[in-house]
């Protein structure tokens, strides 16, 4: 059926207060949508999308699922444009930008359909955070006047759409009424507001139907919207609270990953800069293995191999890489991302393909060539990998696997490596994000011959997840008696694309993401992704001449180094507690000889206020306080004194800070 053209929309995004310079009200996602919003010292996780659902749901594509995404600058917008894949036969092409002026964003947004599809309709989506609005109330209103308005749940609802009507605005306040949201359109459209907590996941969504079912082949829709954020979250005093003599569970320490990169001199400085205690490497087998031995599995040809190991070759900054790592005591995981073209069941589509099934007749030659290269890492370099995985192959980054696949390459991985005499134990897992992804290990977790070869359980943080979510994984490492590992922590996977990963907001986040993993997930090890030129937590400099320069650390590094540098290894997380959501505290002990050493990290994400302490035990008498925010990097002030086992500190806006009684020369 062919549909009338949609009529342009507007919808304004406005921050109050002081004019800013364009780009510092909001913060974008990959695809050019908002991520959020900051209103004074307070930045609101509001993220906005379009979901272009198949009938009934089945499927759903979105801009965070866009191909070639290509960003420009044009007129002073800041340019997003790609495709979104809906059927094989029918994509969406996107065109999105977004302006500031005086703290005004501007959000503009044109779908192009090619080819036809029918869809459930199609949906703009906003999405803000229970934490900031629970309590509070919504209203809904046309020609200025309110027609409908709703309490926004503190608990999950009975019905998850609590609120419906046909609106030309909307406006949300938070439960002291601090805290505005409004929103504003040219025209009347159909709201609907959503509890997400069915879902396990801790946001309302307001959804405008755009169109009642897709567009035609070659037709164009567009909208041009406007928000406003006002107001200010509370300054108040806190209380912080941790339990010295209540260990939660072992924590191991903070790590990363070396995988892309590795030749930058910003490898080394973090190594030595950062007491990195796990790690991750990269397994490449389309250089170890570009073309097959030969024909026997059973037979490995040795003298190929090893001469693909040259000087300067990217096998042997490898391989040097994990020699270094293990001669650190680091231990470490090794992972593949992509496999020489032959041992796929589609060669030839080139290396950076995703979604690749391996054939099934070259299994034999794949175990052949991982055990050749962990021997020859053992027996030349003298370094074993702690464990070893397949990148995301639930998604396919670059390998997929279904749930029954990925427990098979466990159990053959494993056998395999035993027959090799090689310790290398299995990752379970290895997910591409925490959120919903857990019965993907479950036929592995359940195969008792699989778990003989599993010593350790992998998730990625990308996307981040509710509690709930996170406590999943943790129930299902007690479950199996074997540690979780965060191996890939970050907020955005697709942050490279526009280098977003390249700001203190982003840090911010990725702070706030580590207290998340450490309260809900109970991983034994965070790997930050990553610690070399890729994601770069510090940047290679060069000379006028482009010569090499040295090193700097970004602002990132300094907010990494808080945790890295100032928790005690092998530590225990203790049980500790904040009341206000903009405020995660997290508090380490760990213990040397006779003597005990505490770290309370505090992240605000809000604006500032002073904060009480309590918890610390008898004869501490001061703490070390060590802070980073927007003008301070890992600056350390003076000591903060102890009485009756609590301490005040202020808390700067949007900042972290570390109280610590580890000496200076730990």
């Amino acid at each position: 059926m062919k549909l009338p053209l949609i009529p342009l929309m507007a919808i304004a995004m406005v921050v109050s207060g002081s004019a800013r310079a364009a780009g510092d009200s909001a913060e974008l996602t990959a695809y050019g949508g908002l991520s959020s919003l900051r209103t004074g010292a307070s930045q609101i996780k509001i993220t906005t999308n379009v979901r272009l659902p198949l009938p009934n749901w089945t499927s759903v594509a979105s801009l965070e699922n866009a191909t070639g995404v290509k960003i420009t600058e044009e007129d002073g917008a800041r340019v997003y444009s790609g495709s979104v894949k809906i059927t094989e036969s029918c994509s969406y092409v996107f065109r999105q930008s977004i302006t500031e002026v005086d703290g005004a964003v501007h959000l503009d947004l044109t779908l192009t359909a090619s080819g036809d599809a029918l869809l459930e309709g199609i949906f703009f989506w906003i999405d803000v955070p229970i934490s900031s609005f629970a309590g509070g109330h919504c209203s809904l209103s046309r020609a200025g006047a309110q027609v409908d308005g709703a309490m926004m749940p503190r608990d999950r609802p009975a019905n998850r759409h609590f609120l419906t009507g046909v609106s030309d605005s909307i406006a949300t306040l938070d439960s002291s009424g601090s805290l505005k949201l409004e929103a504003g359109f040219d025209r009347v459209l159909p709201v609907m507001v959503q509890d997400n907590r069915e879902f396990n996941n801790d946001t309302y969504t307001f959804f405008l139907r755009l169109a009642d079912a897709g567009l035609a082949s070659g037709e164009s829709m567009s909208l041009h919207a406007r928000f406003q954020l006002a107001g200010q979250r509370d300054g108040a005093d806190v209380n912080l609270v941790f339990h010295p003599d209540k260990a939660r569970y072992e924590f191991s320490g903070f790590g990363g990953n070396y995988c892309t990169g590795i030749e930058s001199p910003v490898t080394q400085y973090t190594l030595e800069s950062l007491r990195v205690a796990w790690a991750r490497t990269q397994v490449r087998l389309a250089e170890w293995e570009p073309e097959n031995d030969n024909e026997l599995s059973g037979v490995t040809d040795w003298t190929q191999f090893e001469q693909r190991d040259l000087p300067g070759s990217s096998l042997r900054r490898e391989f040097e890489l994990a020699r270094q790592i293990h001669e650190r005591g680091i231990p470490f995981v090794a992972s593949i991302w992509s496999l020489p073209e032959w041992m796929y069941a589609e060669p030839g589509r080139g290396p950076n393909t995703i979604r690749r099934k391996i054939a099934p007749n070259k299994w034999p030659e794949l175990l052949e060539s991982i055990g050749a290269y962990l021997q020859h890492l053992k027996k030349k370099y003298g370094a074993e990998p702690d464990l070893f995985s397949f990148n995301e192959s639930d998604i396919g980054i670059q390998v997929l696997m279904t749930e029954t696949e990925h427990c098979d390459a466990i159990k053959l991985l494993g056998s395999h490596f035993r027959e090799l005499e090689l310790r290398t134990g299995l990752l379970l897992g290895d997910v591409g994000r925490c959120s919903g992804t857990e019965g993907y290990v479950l036929p592995a977790a359940h195969d008792e011959k699989a778990m003989t070869y599993v010593t350790a359980i992998g998730i990625h943080s990308w996307g981040g997840a509710s509690p709930d979510q996170y406590m999943a994984w943790a129930s299902l490492s007690d479950q199996l008696k074997i540690p979780l590992l965060i191996t890939e922590a970050g907020v955005d996977a697709m942050a490279w694309k526009n280098d977003a990963y390249d700001s203190f907001d982003y840090g911010l986040r990725e702070m706030e993401l580590y207290q998340e993993l450490l309260l809900h997930a109970r991983p034994r090890a965070i790997l930050q992704w990553e610690l070399t030129s890729g994601y770069g937590v510090a940047r290679e400099e060069e000379s006028a001449s482009g010569q090499r320069a040295g090193v700097t650390p970004r602002k990132r590094f300094w907010m990494l180094a808080h945790f890295f540098n100032l928790t005690p290894p092998n530590a225990q997380l203790l049980e500790s507690s904040s009341v206000n959501p903009q405020i995660l505290l997290t508090a380490f002990v760990g213990r040397q000889a006779e003597m005990r050493f505490y770290s309370c990290h505090i992240v605000n994400v809000g604006h500032e206020r002073e904060a009480r302490v309590i918890g610390f035990p008898d004869g501490i008498r001061h703490v070390r306080v060590v802070r980073t925010d927007a003008n301070n990097s890992f600056q350390e002030f003076p000591s903060a004194l102890v009485r009756n086992g609590e301490t005040r500190v202020t808390l700067a806006a949007r900042s972290i800070l570390t109280l610590t009684t580890l000496p200076h020369n730990w």
